[in-house]
């Protein structure tokens, strides 16, 4: 299979669908798929205005392909490297995007498939879905940004927790800690992440754009930073015409109808 086939692009209502599709491994990364991921990011940026990311099969990722020899950890290799090279680079663009991205988990989300479904602004779970993190099970510490996430999300104890002991993270235990927006029925999972898309997509999307990067910004500078920020975005966003539309709707009492503009 190549990377195109192994992750899949469909476009429908406003909405980017990318799917992992190499379930026969759990959907264990590549470096050619994460390059693949990178360019379906900039592709649903022109054409869409909400990405719904999902794995194909019973898990959403497995982390890195272990199988493949050169992500095999060993003696001569530099892990490091590899991170630069392909999967930070897949983290970051996920994190810059400027339209909002759901995320929709069953069965594992472990190593850096565990980082991927953090990247989420919602991400939804099903109830047999679980987290892992299991470096330390394998001699190594952890990567994709997941340390950060985890200790910005849910404070340096309980990531302690996660990475040191490598322990499974239920759903639901996800959900008590504010890691996660929601946990459904396995069966309910596609079509309410899907809803949760499509209504995204049909929201104010430069309006979201600067609210995500809000949120990602929060974690990483102080207040009068982060109160700055504020003041230079809404210095555009109020001309943008679905905020002329949102205020003409409120005064006259009715859905406003966003264009992403």
């Amino acid at each position: 299979m190549t990377e195109i086939d192994e992750v899949r692009y469909e476009l429908a209502g406003g909405v980017a669908r990318i799917t992992l599709a190499a379930p026969s491994r759990l959907n264990a990364l590549t470096p050619q798929m994460a390059g693949r991921l990178v360019a379906l990011c900039d592709q649903a940026e022109r054409e869409a205005r909400a990405i719904l990311l999902a794995g194909e099969g019973r898990a959403f990722c497995a982390g890195v392909d272990l199988s493949d020899p050169s992500a095999t950890p060993g003696p001569e290799m530099d892990g490091g490297l590899i991170l630069e090279a392909h999967y930070n680079p897949m983290v970051r663009r996920l994190k810059a995007l400027s339209i909002p991205l759901v995320v929709q988990i069953q069965g594992a989300a472990a190593g850096l498939g565990m980082a991927l479904s953090l990247m989420g602004d919602v991400i939804v779970a099903a109830e047999g879905a679980y987290f892992l993190a299991p470096y330390s099970r394998i001699g190594l510490v952890p990567d994709g940004g997941v340390p950060a996430m985890l200790t910005r999300s849910v404070g340096r104890i309980r990531a302690m927790q996660v990475l040191l002991l490598a322990d499974k993270l239920t759903a639901a235990r996800a959900l008590d800690w504010g890691l996660i927006t929601e946990v459904v029925p396995d069966a309910d999972l596609a079509q309410r992440a899907l809803s949760l898309a499509v209504r995204l997509a049909e929201g104010p999307t430069v309006a979201l754009a600067g609210t995500r990067r809000l949120c990602w910004e929060a974690g990483e500078v102080d207040f009068e930073a982060a109160l700055a920020l504020e003041r230079r975005l809404q210095a555009t966003i109020p001309a943008t015409e679905d905020c002329q539309e949102g205020n003409r709707a409120f005064l006259e009492k009715r859905p406003a109808q966003f264009i992403g503009r």
